[in-house]
């Protein structure tokens, strides 16, 4: 039993000096000591020092540029993560919504702004949190006059790091296609933070949304058989080069054709199928697609190139391509076309020569004048009968020269090493001498 006494006082003097040494601590920091209220609990340790949840640094908004829309017409939807103080590290979750094409326009934005020069929200907040710190420090004046002056002087460093703090926004946005009429409901946009400390991301969300969606508008009466439903703000078919070309029986042309859509996918764009005469020649290569994306939207383009030819002669009329669209602005039926094309196979002086086309504006309906005299073609200067025939001549003189040399040389070999008649050989100064010199006798015979 005296052992047990002697363990319990040991205890319970080692738990009053720890208590005095964090009464002192807290007292010469300038800190007010907890004093608990009469019929209400003390605090927890531990709440002291917890940080504020990330709901409270961090808001999430999400809008769009419409409220209603029609089937396939492009909606643009803005999300904003807006926060104060350090960036939390996290991640905008792409959305998912059921019926809905979405493309991501661009990379997302990061803004980081000083809280002096944020909008009348930020001012909001931070007089939100003043009127907060007002109101704790006054129930805190009623215990005691100098916890009331440490407090006011807190207060005064809290608004100064205030004033200092940085609010970050990032900016995120989309471009939502409705495949379906009907109510259409956007999720809530999700932001998932990492908070320090935490063993797994906070999800931080939006509002959600709804856009009432319309059904595609019937076609007019004059519309193109079997024709796309394209609800755009501004549609536009073009095609490069002249639309008048000439070209030789056998030679090739190539047809370039673009549909550019503003508010449209490329792969929303229908083909682009022009009427070709049954004479010619046709071969379609693949098509070429790709979106322009910016901040207001996605733009669409699909481009077709077609090649023809004809192994006949011949004047070949092309009507213009047309295609229908809705402006989605004006909430009428519009019309693109191009120009009608003409094509004219004829027989060249040169098969391999094209002349240059009719590189005329579409508007200018000016054409030549068919009664006016066509210039002669240039002739070209005859040259003389040497100079063209040249190699011929060198040819002919070559053999000529060849064949005199070997009837010298069979002419040679024919008449053998015979010497000619009437040559006398010298002798030699050893026969002259083995032999001697002879001399005529007188009576003219020798002895």
């Amino acid at each position: 039993m005296k052992r047990q006494s002697t363990k319990w006082r040991w205890a319970t003097g080692s738990i009053a000096a720890l208590l005095m040494c964090w009464t002192a601590a807290t007292t010469a920091q300038g800190l007010p000591t907890p004093t608990a209220a009469p019929g209400a609990r003390a605090a927890a340790p531990e709440s002291i020092n917890k940080a504020p949840p990330l709901a409270e640094q961090i808001q999430i908004e999400a809008g769009t540029d419409r409220q209603q829309t029609v089937v396939g017409q492009q909606i643009v939807l803005r999300v904003l993560v807006i926060g104060d103080g350090p960036l939390p590290p996290g991640r905008l979750i792409t959305p998912n919504i059921d019926a809905v094409d979405l493309l991501i326009l661009g990379e997302e934005r990061r803004i980081t702004r000083n809280a002096g020069s944020t909008n009348s929200a930020g001012n909001t907040d931070r007089a939100k949190d003043s009127a907060s710190s007002e109101s704790s420090s006054s129930s805190t004046d009623s215990s005691s006059n100098g916890s009331s002056n440490s407090n006011s002087n807190s207060n005064a460093s809290s608004n100064g790091t205030d004033s200092l703090r940085e609010r970050w926004i990032i900016e995120r946005r989309y471009a939502l296609f409705p495949r379906s009429a009907g109510r259409l409901e956007i999720p809530p946009s999700i932001y998932s933070a990492w908070r320090p400390g935490a063993d797994a991301p906070e999800a931080l969300r939006s509002e959600a949304l709804s856009i009432e969606v319309r059904p595609a508008q019937p076609q007019p009466s004059d519309a193109v058989a079997d024709s796309a439903w394209l609800p755009a703000t501004a549609l536009s078919l073009s095609e490069a080069g002249a639309s008048s070309v000439r070209l030789a029986p056998g030679q090739v042309i190539e047809r370039m054709l673009t549909i550019e859509a503003v508010g449209l996918r490329a792969e929303d764009l229908p083909p682009i199928r022009p009427s070709i005469p049954f004479p010619l020649q046709v071969r379609e290569d693949a098509p070429r697609l790709w979106n322009k994306r910016g901040p207001d939207g996605v733009t669409g383009h699909r481009t077709e190139r077609i090649t023809l030819s004809s192994p006949e002669t011949g004047l070949y009329q092309l009507p213009a391509v047309t295609l229908d669209w809705w402006n989605v602005d004006t909430q009428r039926w519009e019309q693109a076309s191009t120009p009608d094309w003409q094509l004219q196979v004829a027989e060249f002086e040169s098969a391999s020569r094209r002349p240059a086309p009719d590189w005329r504006r579409d508007g200018d309906n000016s054409q030549p004048n068919a009664n006016s005299a066509q210039a002669p073609p240039a002739s070209v200067p005859e040259q003389p009968w040497v100079v063209a025939h040249w190699p011929w001549i060198i040819g002919t003189l070559g053999l000529l020269l060849m064949a005199w040399l070997l009837w010298r040389l069979y002419q040679r070999s024919a008449l053998g090493p015979s010497r000619p008649t009437g040559h006398r050989t010298r002798p030699s100064l050893a026969q002259t001498r083995s032999t001697g010199p002879r001399h005529p006798s007188p009576s003219g015979s020798g002895s």
